[in-house]
């Protein structure tokens, strides 16, 4: 019995005006091969074309004609950490590689990412480099004409020990285009999107890094770090690591998991970890997850709290004479778990108990209490890391009654 004791030229996509437009940027989507015709696809065409004209310095039609690119020109994929320590304590300063792909005959320039808001990168601009370093010189953030693809870096600077991943919606991809040819180096990241032309999309960046949630018997994530189960209940934790330290491989890691120091269980190894913890203890639980490099990074911890019960004993008293006065009682605990359960007669507790066992039956012949006092049987729950505990008079006299 027991107890209870978590693309490509021709497509058309969203725009950024440049800073201070008051005016909304017409969609303009244009195929290479065709010379300088133009389809337009915007409320209030004229007025916005004149806006552009002005504000570039050149006629409506040819800038139009001069602008070819639409928002899917450039695209950057998601970003990874490149320089992640093998141990790492506090923080650390952090490279991003980032896939950039030019869908544009033309060259472009001054590659800028613009991070969307929110997180602990949100907001911010990289101008991206070829350079491993992240360190642009003022002409390697460029990429060449159609179809190019490069590895290209952003030094992302001071990021914490096990940043583990964040993805940043409404970030923007700017560049130079075509009317900014005089434009032979950058200086630093885009501040407004020359032409109208831009992407906007949501872009992730993932580190090495472990988090630790609740979860269920499925091993599906409560995303809770604040676990309360029933004394002799069941623990379930859900273990994800992302990336891996320089050089090393990610996806499969080995999960320790750790309560207030001490080790809890066995090592697992996997791209994930589910955790069952029988009868836990209460305290504060990490993980640690160590790469195919053996470098690892340990979660933020999860408060895990072990829920009180309490016990209680019901009597079955015998039919009579017959059975010379003998009561049967049966413990039970709210809420139900795994426990075991030790009986005393007469006694507090402590030394040895009179029985074990979910139910007990008590023999006043046994212990010599045909003699008309109030006897008690007290019975002790032990449910993984507490105790409850209830009991109940008897009276013997030729039969035995309890109350």
């Amino acid at each position: 019995m027991g107890c209870g004791c978590q693309n490509q030229n021709d497509q058309v996509e969203d725009f950024c005006p440049d800073a201070g437009a008051t005016d909304p940027v017409a969609e303009v989507t244009t195929k290479q091969s065709i010379g300088r015709r133009t389809l337009l696809k915007a409320a209030g065409v004229g007025a916005t074309v004149a806006a552009l004209a002005g504000r570039e310095g050149f006629s409506p039609f040819s800038a139009l004609a001069a602008s070819p690119c639409t928002a899917g020109d450039i695209e950057v994929s998601n970003g990874v950490i490149t320089n992640e320590p093998c141990t790492c304590s506090g923080t650390f300063d952090a490279i991003a590689s980032f896939d950039v792909r030019n869908d544009n005959n033309s060259n472009r320039k001054c590659i800028t990412l613009i991070l969307g808001p929110g997180g602990t990168l949100g907001g911010r601009s990289f101008l991206l480099t070829t350079d491993p370093s992240g360190v642009p010189n003022g002409t390697n953030s460029n990429i060449s004409g159609h179809g190019t693809i490069q590895t290209m870096y952003a030094h992302i600077g001071t990021l914490a020990c096990n940043f583990g991943s964040e993805c940043y919606a409404d970030s923007v991809v700017a560049f130079q285009t075509a009317q900014n040819s005089q434009d032979t180096a950058c200086t630093g990241p885009l501040t407004r999107f020359p032409g109208g032309q831009c992407r906007r999309k949501t872009i992730c960046v993932t580190g090495f890094g472990v988090t630790l949630e609740c979860a269920t018997a499925n091993c599906a994530s409560t995303g809770s770090t604040n676990c309360t189960v029933n004394c002799g209940g069941t623990l379930y934790m859900k273990a994800v690591a992302t990336g891996a330290s320089a050089g090393g491989t990610a996806g499969t890691y080995t999960y320790t998991l750790f309560r207030d120091g001490t080790q809890v269980g066995s090592p697992i190894t996997g791209a994930t970890a589910c955790f069952s913890v029988a009868s836990p203890q209460a305290g504060s639980y990490t993980v640690t997850a160590a790469d195919n490099l053996g470098c690892s990074r340990t979660s933020t911890a999860v408060a895990v709290t072990v829920a009180s019960i309490t016990a209680g004993i019901t009597a079955r008293a015998s039919s009579g004479c017959a059975d010379a006065g003998k009561v049967t009682f049966d413990a039970s605990t709210n809420p139900a778990g795994t426990c075991t359960f030790r009986w005393f007669v007469d006694s507090e507790g402590g030394g040895t108990p009179d029985g074990t066992g979910s139910s007990c039956t008590y023999d006043p012949v046994a212990f010599g209490h045909l003699d008309g006092a109030t006897h008690f049987v007290k019975c002790i729950a032990d449910c993984g890391g507490c105790t409850a505990s209830a009991k109940k008079n008897v009276s013997s006299c030729v039969t035995t009654t309890p109350s």
